[in-house]
């Protein structure tokens, strides 16, 4: 996951000169983004699947040795995200949507409440699916698995997304099938 966050990056300051071509990013802009993106890079390729206190002891460390700091003490680098436009850190609540929902759409099973975790996991999501990296997600029923990739999925170009529901009674010929 190292290696597709780091390419993400690459993607972002590419396509940044790209969209910018009368002000590309100058040499201490591509500094500060590179290394903030580095150490966002480490701290979910290395401690993306453990629990929050482990990410904060591994954030920390980051932190120590890199030498950078993060906008407010005792926050972790997960709770930044990177900002390509001028390399500073943003919190990722500031990403976060708003939205209001209609009343009568409040029961709907398929309205999805935006929060600072999915648009967090999102983030990383889309860059293992960018390079076609396979990945397992883990967690109790319910905590937002199936939702969060089903929005992933359909936000990455180049990827047709087709549900398939299995049950115990699913055999491998009802899937030929379909």
């Amino acid at each position: 996951s190292l290696k597709a966050l780091v390419v993400k990056g690459i993607s972002q300051a590419i396509d940044y000169d790209e969209n910018h071509p009368d002000f590309p990013m100058n040499g201490d802009h591509m500094e500060k983004f590179a290394k903030r993106w580095l150490l966002h890079s480490l701290l979910w390729a290395f401690s993306g699947s453990t629990s929050w206190s482990e990410r904060q002891e591994f954030s920390d460390m980051l932190i120590r040795t890199s030498g950078l700091q993060l906008p407010s003490p005792g926050k972790s680098i997960s709770d930044y995200r990177v900002r390509v436009d001028d390399g500073e850190y943003e919190q990722w609540s500031e990403s976060v949507p708003r939205m209001e929902i209609e009343s009568h759409k409040v029961v709907s099973s398929d309205v999805v409440i935006t929060t600072t975790d999915t648009v967090r996991h999102s983030d990383v999501m889309e860059a293992w699916l960018s390079n076609r990296m396979p990945l397992i997600l883990c967690g109790p029923p319910g905590s937002g698995k199936t939702m969060t990739l089903t929005s992933v999925l359909q936000s990455v170009q180049g990827i047709v997304m087709a549900n398939l529901n299995f049950s115990s009674r699913t055999t491998p010929e009802i899937i030929l099938k379909t």
